[in-house]
């Protein structure tokens, strides 16, 4: 039995070596004749009429088929105008839309600002266009005299690329090369059943870590978990640092997270305007803390979407009005609980 892997085991390192080298090889060639694609470059347009600038922005004017394309619209208007952005539907154009989020007149210095953000994709290949939009307006500066106007806009050139560009044509077959005898592998059984048990006792392991895990998060309070957490991203120092957008990303997360803890509702999984509108719904909230919810969702997705920079002071209240929220709603969950043992008893 030694002679025999002796002899077989030089056979298969030979063998293995000189495929390997096979395969760089031709990996060398066929990233030669690889062409990469054209990098695509964002697009933006601005159309301008009275009161009202409106800008389209693609984040890339060529894609692949089913890339996603992230298309802004931004309607800026003067004080006392209000906006109406198209309405929803599920393709424009050529694209299909996957997402659309909107956040509405919003103060920008002395204007107001409505933003629409598609995300779209194409599965056709070839040159097309986003089409041209209708954006509507209602001029109210003078109470007396309302006028009505609306913004047409231009259509945006894109490009939509095979995936196939810049590689071998499948169509193409080559020829069958013949079979290729290769030495017998030698069988180490004891090497499978150790790795075997290896991987079972390390997968036992990590079960027990995760069980233990989920059980002490459970056991722990919503309010506790998340005065621990708003206390962890202030020690993070993310402010600092300049990562606003991270910070209020955080930040809502663990405000939402919170309510799920709290209260059952799916509030990472929904929009601000569904979360909105799940709260008016809801019995467990009063009309100031869904109005201290709604003002802070919407600072904090200007921040997110809107790139928007606030000041110190306003993301020093914006951490305030989370931990008030939280003590509020604990204190709030805490006498309703005194309430029923006073009434049992």
């Amino acid at each position: 039995m030694t002679a025999k892997y002796a002899t077989s085991l030089p056979a298969t390192l030979t063998a293995t070596i000189t495929v390997a080298a096979l395969v760089c090889i031709l990996a060398a060639g066929c990233s030669r004749d690889a062409k990469p694609a054209n990098p695509a470059g964002p697009i933006e347009q601005t159309t301008r009429k009275g009161p009202v600038s409106v800008t389209l922005r693609a984040d890339r004017d060529t894609a692949r088929i089913a890339e996603p394309i992230r298309l802004t619209v931004d309607a800026l208007a003067n004080e006392g105008v209000k906006v109406t952005l198209p309405p929803k539907a599920k393709t424009l154009g050529p694209f299909r839309v996957i997402n659309i989020k909107d956040i509405a007149d919003v103060p920008t210095g002395s204007k107001r600002l409505w933003r629409r953000v598609y995300e779209l994709e194409n599965y056709s290949s070839g040159k097309c266009e986003l089409p041209a939009m209708t954006i509507e307006f209602l001029d109210r500066r003078d109470p007396k005299h309302a006028t009505r106007g609306k913004v047409e806009t231009k259509p945006i050139p894109l490009e939509i690329t095979s995936v196939l560009e810049g590689r071998a044509d499948p169509r193409k077959f080559r020829d069958i090369k013949g079979a290729v005898e290769l030495p017998a592998e030698p069988t180490y059984t004891w090497v499978w059943i150790t790795a075997g048990g290896a991987s079972a006792a390390a997968l036992a392991g990590m079960g027990a870590f995760v069980f233990l895990r989920l059980r002490r998060n459970r056991s722990l309070k919503a309010h506790l978990w998340a005065i621990r957490q708003l206390d962890k991203l202030k020690r993070d120092r993310l402010i600092e640092a300049g990562l606003v957008q991270r910070y209020y990303y955080r930040l809502s997360d663990i405000l939402r997270q919170y309510i799920l803890r709290r209260f059952a509702l799916a509030a990472p999984k929904l929009t601000t305007a569904e979360f909105l509108a799940e709260l008016r719904e809801t019995a467990g909230f009063d009309d100031e803390q869904n109005e201290l919810l709604r003002q802070f969702l919407t600072a904090a997705d200007m921040v997110k979407f809107a790139r928007v920079t606030p000041s110190v002071p306003e993301i020093r209240q914006s951490m305030q009005v989370a931990r008030e929220f939280v003590t509020s709603t604990a204190a709030e969950q805490k006498s309703q609980k005194s309430s029923r043992q006073e009434v049992a008893a």
